[in-house]
């Protein structure tokens, strides 16, 4: 059969998701709960869940016992991507969306926001939330946190668009899952055989976002030191997993490192950094120290020099010589998420009993 044409496979950008959020979080006014077959009962449902589901991100749950609201919307109201004005009763108020497909905010953004608003509608209760519809790095989320954002996710949203999708014919609902799901299906990849998703960047962000929960339940006491990002450069960057460990002055970092260049090669690497003077002896006496360290560990003869040594103020002190030992692999050619991660915490437990005078 056909596939028919979906319009959020060109209307791709964050001001086309903006623009879909206030479609639907308009439908969620009282004017719309209406029986007339001209307007769809399914959509102010769908929509009245969404804004539900944003409130039980909240300790009192503000919309828990939502109806008969009274719903304004303006975009980019003072750069703020969505600025959605709530009446319940005698209750107000202010919710502010801050929304990004694959983005992150700018230092200060959040809290400007949140400033911006408070001062706009004081008589106003103030409600932030960070949606994100790519997968959120895991700085980017202490950083809404500390804001007094809550997080809503991709997945938050596709559980209740799912529902809605399931009950109206309403295209651009439908059409918008539909590409959100596709772009799920994506991060998801992951699951498959590694070599049906190495080449995709979107599968190694869902992976290093899975490989991040699973990693905090371990370390726990220390989980701020474990984070995922991407490293944009001329070679094409490179997507990074991390944990880091100080040792003496320096911090030394263990990376799984996905390559964006021409070899688009994944290994496991040892940095350390910040080093701002007398670089090549800090460099080779990490690496001497970290090899004999590991002679006595399970690590042994897992580790090698760089094919090449760098000299900036992040250098590559070793690398795992086997990459199928830190991304242990089923028979089906899948990686073993829970093989993975207990290589991993070995590393870690290696990089917190390794000393270097």
């Amino acid at each position: 059969m056909t596939k028919r044409p979906n319009l959020f496979d060109y209307a791709t950008s964050e001001l086309s998701q903006d623009a879909f959020l206030c479609w639907l979080i308009q439908w969620a006014d009282h004017k719309y709960a209406t029986v007339d077959p001209a307007l769809d009962p399914a959509l102010h449902r769908t929509a009245t869940e969404f804004l539900k589901s944003i409130g039980r991100k909240f300790d009192n749950n503000p919309f828990k016992e939502a109806t008969a609201l009274q719903v304004e919307i303006e975009q980019q109201y003072k750069y703020i991507d969505v600025l959605v004005r709530i009446k319940i009763g005698d209750q107000k108020y202010a919710l502010v969306i801050e929304d990004k497909t694959d983005s992150t905010a700018r230092k200060g953004q959040l809290e400007q926001y949140r400033e911006t608003i408070k001062k706009e509608y004081p008589e106003s209760n103030l409600l932030l939330v960070y949606l994100k519809t790519g997968e959120i790095l895991p700085e980017a989320k202490r950083e809404a946190r500390i804001s007094k954002y809550v997080v809503y996710s991709r997945n938050d949203l596709l559980r209740v668009l799912e529902t809605g999708a399931n009950e109206t014919n309403d295209s651009i609902l439908s059409d918008f899952y539909q590409r959100l799901k596709s772009r799920d299906d994506l991060y998801q990849k992951y699951l498959t055989p590694l070599k049906d998703w190495k080449d995709s960047k979107l599968a190694w962000e869902g992976f290093y976002s899975e490989l991040h929960k699973n990693m905090e339940k371990i370390i726990v006491e220390e989980k701020e030191k474990i984070y995922w990002d991407f490293v944009n450069n001329r070679g094409g960057g490179e997507s990074r997993f991390g944990i880091w460990h100080t040792v003496g002055l320096f911090s030394v970092h263990l990376l799984l490192v996905k390559k964006w260049d021409k070899t688009g090669r994944h290994f496991l690497a040892l940095k350390v950094g910040e080093v701002r003077k007398n670089r090549s002896k800090v460099r080779n006496k990490f690496h001497q120290s970290l090899m004999e360290h590991a002679k006595t560990s399970r690590w042994s003869g897992k580790l090698e020099r760089p094919a090449r040594w760098g000299n900036g103020a992040w250098m590559v002190i070793a690398e795992s010589k086997e990459k199928d030992y830190w991304l242990p692999m089923d028979d089906d050619g899948k990686v073993n998420m829970d093989e993975t991660v207990e290589k991993l915490n070995e590393a870690y437990k290696l990089l917190c009993e390794f000393e270097c005078e």
